[in-house]
């Protein structure tokens, strides 16, 4: 299997960079990790002490107007004005499997065809998270029970749901298999989660061999209509409350800062408890992985 990406955009529009629209990516650069290390040094020995990525920037050449129909500078247009609803995603596949990393714009070149009527420029996308996939298991009260489905909700991520709800205490399972090159040993992955329905005070924590490491909760009554959503991505961390009418208002304030709020999951199996009454929720753990 050969190496393919695709890009979504904002308005979850999706457009493949290997030739299935007349858009074939050559070329691609970036894909691996530079890491900047800090030493204390000392008679000829160093001792690290700190370590942060330098993020590569994902460059790739774009040859436009591959289809013997097609307008090239059109085709061309026509990705400018997909590029022009961020955010943009990328998703990476190959015979390792699929991934995502969020990006943002940096460089798209334009000029003259070169060759026929073909057109190559470069695309030039800055790094905004790690590689990712998600790790998503859901509570639904609509039969009074908590399970776990395998929906795919259209134009977003592959999900890869839990099988292990506990339906008597609202405890996941979960397995990080997140994979981090530097830092290792205090790095957690990100998680967001969804609480609609009715419950009061709602809170979640996270237990490592059965000790409580991460707990976030809100001082406020959720309705029948309303929904909480908790993310501790770096690039939105917001807690948001919308209602039936999809307005959103924000509730940091009513956030129990006495826990550790936006909850991180650490590497390897740990447990996370959802203390929600009959509402419904949804966790979604991003494992990562710095190099794909």
């Amino acid at each position: 299997m050969r190496r393919e990406f695709e890009l979504t955009n904002g308005d979850g529009d999706a457009i493949s960079l290997n030739n299935k629209k007349g858009l074939l990516s050559v070329d691609p650069e970036g894909l691996g990790i530079s890491i900047k290390n800090e030493f204390n040094r000392s008679n000829g020995h160093q001792r690290l002490i700190e370590c942060e990525a330098d993020f590569e920037e994902f460059k790739i050449d774009i040859i436009y107007g591959l289809h013997n129909h097609q307008e090239t500078y059109r085709i061309y247009l026509e990705f400018v004005k997909f590029l022009s609803h961020p955010p943009i995603v990328l998703k990476y596949t190959s015979d390792a499997g699929e991934k995502f990393r969020n990006v943002a714009l940096k460089q798209l070149s334009k000029s003259e065809r070169s060759f026929g009527r073909l057109l190559k420029e470069s695309l030039i996308l800055e790094y905004l998270t790690p590689w990712y996939e998600i790790k998503k298991a859901e509570i639904l009260q609509s039969n009074q029970k908590i399970y776990t489905r395998g929906k795919i909700y259209g134009f977003t991520f592959p999900y890869v749901y839990t099988q292990n709800a506990n339906e008597k205490t609202g405890t996941f399972k979960i397995s990080n298999d997140s994979v981090y090159l530097f830092n290792n040993n205090i790095r957690t992955s990100p998680v967001r989660v969804t609480v609609s329905g009715e419950c009061k005070n709602p809170y979640w924590e996270i237990f490592k061999e059965g000790e409580l490491v991460a707990s976030d909760g809100f001082f406020l009554n959720l309705e029948e209509g309303q929904t909480l959503v908790v993310s501790s991505l770096f690039q939105e961390r917001t807690a948001l409350l919308y209602d039936s009418q999809e307005n959103i208002s924000s509730v940091y304030q009513q956030q129990d800062h006495t826990k550790t709020n936006f909850v991180h999951m650490p590497i390897g199996n740990s447990s996370i408890v959802f203390h929600t009454a009959n509402a419904e929720v949804t966790v979604e753990v991003y494992e990562e992985c710095d190099v794909f």
